[in-house]
Order: C-alpha cells, then sequence, then structure tokens
C-alpha cells in the first residue's frame, strides 16, 4: 500500500468477511484491475472476479506460493532481477484518488 500511494495509484480495501455476491459488486464498481489475496481467501476471490468480470490472472497470492499463480513476492523478486528502477514519488494534487474503502453494506450492497 505505501508503493502505490508513494506512485499515486489508487487501490481499493476490500472486506475479506464480503460474501461473493458483494465482493464482485466491489470488484466491479472500483474497476481494480489486480486482486491480491492471501492463499485462504483464493477461492472467493477466482468466484468473485469470475462473476465481476475480472480475470484470475490478475489474481495474486500474498503470503505464499498456490495454483501456481505468481505471488506478490515473485512480483518483487522479478523486478529485482530485472534490475528495474524505482519511480520516483509522483505528487497528488487535492482531486487524487489515494484509496477507497467500503462500507461493511449492512443494510444493503457495500458502498465506496
Amino acid at each position: 500500500m505505501h508503493s502505490l500511494l508513494m506512485i499515486t495509484v489508487p487501490f481499493a480495501l476490500l472486506s475479506s468477511f464480503s460474501t461473493s455476491f458483494e465482493l464482485s459488486h466491489a470488484i466491479r464498481l472500483s474497476r481494480i484491475t489486480r486482486l491480491f489475496v492471501e492463499p485462504s481467501l483464493l477461492p472467493l476471490a477466482l468466484r468473485s472476479a469470475k462473476e465481476a468480470g475480472l480475470s484470475d490472472r490478475n489474481i495474486h497470492v500474498i503470503g505464499g506460493r498456490m495454483d501456481k499463480r505468481i505471488s506478490f513476492e515473485e512480483i518483487i523478486a522479478n523486478i529485482r532481477n530485472k534490475d528495474i528502477k524505482r519511480i520516483d514519488v509522483r505528487h497528488a494534487t487535492k482531486d487524487t484518488l489515494a484509496y477507497l474503502i467500503f462500507s461493511s453494506g449492512t443494510t444493503g450492497l457495500p458502498k465506496g
């Protein structure tokens, strides 16, 4: 999250307590392009992403390797192995979206 804030790439925090229906709604609403999950949440993420139209190739595992997926750790290792230079800090303006947090959806679907 810190690296995304540093280069002003917006991100969404999605609840791990979501049902498949709620998570697919949040994926569609936030228009995310990548989803990072821990191994125990991968089955839920795969179901929800399919319903939302997010390619399962864009789902990555944090804290382990599963289902032949590229893990977050492997992404970092690939960047280091290729000696890719760091991106400079991108300054945000007052209109720059930093992150999106969703409500619990207790009275309906989660809202951003």
